[in-house]
Order: structure tokens, then sequence, then C-alpha cells
């Protein structure tokens, strides 16, 4: 949904004078990841571009506005305000990001048989992950939502202990 609201820059706006810009299309809803979004602008002009929230940055080029959105690691989706200025002219487009979603069922603690047992569990993101072991002895991998982790000796009987880490991934964030 685009919504615009379009106001003046200055005190000093003319009576009925017709707009010199308007937008001809955006591209600013963005998932929790993060990426670029761009407002079209109707013609390449003398704009002063401004973003009401630091995580959405907005640069001019041309007759349009892209934007750079960093990632969202709240839960709750979140909005900003890019206010484009040209003269006594001004729109307002609204920028929206999803908040991430996180959701597991991962136990706190689980054993294997010495069978080569697998295990699986539900894990849902849309931000990007990593599993990682403390040890070698255990595998995963990702199947849609779930993670299936096995062990990879079947058969001993020593005891084996293993800390399992999931880590969001900042260089892609």
């Amino acid at each position: 949904m685009l919504c615009i609201l379009n106001m003046g820059c200055n005190d000093n706006e003319e009576e009925n004078s017709s707009p010199t810009f308007k937008v001809i299309s955006a591209s600013t809803s963005l998932p929790a990841i993060g990426g670029t979004g761009e407002i079209e602008l109707s013609v390449v002009g003398d704009y002063v571009v401004t973003s009401t929230e630091e995580w959405c940055a907005p640069v001019l080029s041309g007759n349009k506005v892209l934007l750079t959105i960093s990632a969202n690691e709240d839960i709750t989706g979140r909005n900003a305000l890019i206010e484009i200025c040209m003269g006594t002219e001004s729109t307002v487009v609204p920028v929206t990001q999803l908040g991430a979603i996180f959701s597991t069922n991962f136990p706190a603690f689980y054993n294997f048989s010495t069978t080569g047992e697998r295990k699986a569990y539900y894990l849902k993101s849309n931000l990007p992950y990593e599993i990682k072991y403390d040890s070698k002895w255990l595998s995963h991998k990702v199947e849609g939502d779930s993670v299936i982790e096995r062990k990879n000796h079947p058969g001993h009987y020593q005891m084996w202990k293993n800390t399992t880490n999931l880590f969001f991934l900042p260089n892609h964030l």
C-alpha cells in the first residue's frame, strides 16, 4: 500500500499552484533482513531528502531516492517516513519493515541412543543463522523448517557431550 502526504516545506507556498513533482513508484516494504528500497520521482530536481529513522538511509540519485535499510532484529515491525522536498513542495512516503521471526522447540537436553539415532526439531527464522557444535560427533541438516541432528559414530557406547550454538549471521544482517 502506498500512502503519500503532500505538504509545504516553507511558509511561502503559493495558493493554487500545481505540483512540480510527484511519486511515480515506491518500493518501501522490506523484510526483517533489510536491503534496499526505491522511490521514483516524476522529474530530476534539486530535492532535499530526509528520514525520520536512522535505520532507513535515503540517498538521492537523479529522479530516484535510494533507500538502504538495516536489519531489524526486533520481533516488532517498524516504520519510517521519507520526506522529499523541492522548493515549497514536499511529499512524505512511508517505509515499513517486518520484524524478526525466530521460533524453535529445540530442547535444553536430550540423549542419543547408540544406534545412530536422529533427532529433529522445529526452527523458523526470517534472518540467516548458523548452527555450530563444540564436538565432531554430531552433525545436522536443515529441511524446510526442521533441523535434523544425527550422531556421526553409531554403535559407540561411550558418553559424549556437546553444546549446540545457534548464531545469527551478523555479516548477513
